[in-house]
């Protein structure tokens, strides 16, 4: 028989963002819904795609529609009824079925760990080893499986291989293959790719509430959640557009004036909430896309004239991988990234000047 859940069962885990529309990604909901009205449900699923695209919300959406069974709507797709008992726990991060392990998970509030230490993980396993407080399934979701340390990721082989009777893991994964071949061969795999123009319209519209620009819905890429990360908060698009601005008078000798702008908007980085910064550096890499891809800016954004001729583009497209790789490596380490961004700014005089 299945205990009652009590207040000990039921406090200090975060919420997930039921009152966010899940947008798209219906194969992926037909997928999940067929497995487990047919009785085949796998014990672990690894959404892959790249970041902010939806994985974490449907894995939210997902474990939510598997422990509050008696929420579920009888309609196509995964909806629950947010107004019932065992959906506010769901929503309040209070259902004691219902494990979810992030970053944020460790967090002091200040400084957002680089990895998911391997503690969270272990003593998250223990508490999927009881009885379901409801006697239903029990669910873990992992965000992401590619921010776990070695002994975290580890850790998940285990109950991979043996899986508890009623039991899923979701993983949520930036990079596919940052994530050990151990794990991936033992989950079923589901891809999401970006939302459509379409789509993004309709998820744009559902959250009138929030403060939505043409900018950051063009900025977003097909990114959900980009697209609300941008909306939350103006200071990581207030801080792009300044950097696309100092970005597009590249290619001559800065002036001290430039090079003051320059070195302002590098050192405004440190000062900023990790989440921002990360938000930041993103959209920076994706500056650095749109210019490989010859894309101009969305209106309204400065973007750099055309370089001509293949070799400039060859160089863009080295210093791309050169700078995506420099901020792993500053972000694992936990470097300062306001040099790099100095670095960054210097790189683009040497191409520009050449192009």
């Amino acid at each position: 028989m299945a205990r009652k859940a009590t207040a000990k069962d039921t406090i200090a885990r975060p919420g997930l963002p039921l009152d966010q529309p899940l947008v798209g990604h219906k194969s992926a909901q037909g997928a999940f819904l067929d497995a487990l009205q047919s009785g085949r449900m796998h014990h672990g699923w690894l959404l892959h795609g790249s970041k902010g695209v939806g994985k974490a919300r449907f894995a939210a959406q997902a474990a939510a529609y598997l422990v509050a069974e008696n929420a579920r709507k009888a309609v196509n797709g995964l909806e629950i009824d947010l107004n019932h008992a065992d959906a506010r726990l769901v929503a309040q991060g209070a259902h004691p079925d219902l494990h979810w392990i992030d970053r944020q998970t460790s967090s002091d509030g200040k400084k957002l760990p680089k990895t998911i230490p391997v503690g969270a993980v272990r003593s998250t396993l223990h508490k999927l080893q009881s009885t379901a407080a409801y006697g239903g399934w029990r669910v873990l979701a992992v965000d992401a499986v590619d921010e776990l340390n070695v002994e975290g990721a580890n850790a998940l082989l285990k109950p991979l291989e043996e899986p508890s009777q009623k039991t899923v893991i979701f993983l949520v994964a930036h990079a596919l293959n940052q994530v050990l071949p151990t794990i991936r061969s033992r989950c079923r795999h589901l891809a999401f790719a970006p939302l459509s123009a379409e789509e993004m319209g309709d998820l744009a519209q559902s959250t009138s509430g929030m403060n939505l620009s043409d900018t950051a819905i063009a900025l977003s890429g097909g990114r959900a959640g980009h697209m609300l990360s941008l909306s939350k908060d103006s200071q990581a698009l207030d801080a792009y557009q300044d950097f696309c601005k100092l970005a597009g008078e590249t290619g001559e000798r800065p002036d001290s004036k430039t090079m003051a702008a320059r070195l302002m908007f590098s050192a405004s980085l440190t000062a900023m909430s990790p989440e921002v910064r990360e938000l930041l550096l993103g959209l920076i890499e994706d500056w650095l896309s749109r210019r490989v891809r010859e894309e101009s800016e969305p209106e309204g954004l400065a973007t750099p004239p055309p370089t001509k001729g293949l070799i400039p583009q060859q160089r863009l497209a080295a210093l791309w991988s050169e700078h995506t790789a420099a901020i792993r490596t500053h972000q694992a380490i936990n470097l300062d990234v306001s040099e790099r961004i100095m670095v960054l700014f210097d790189q683009l005089d040497q191409v520009y000047s050449q192009g």
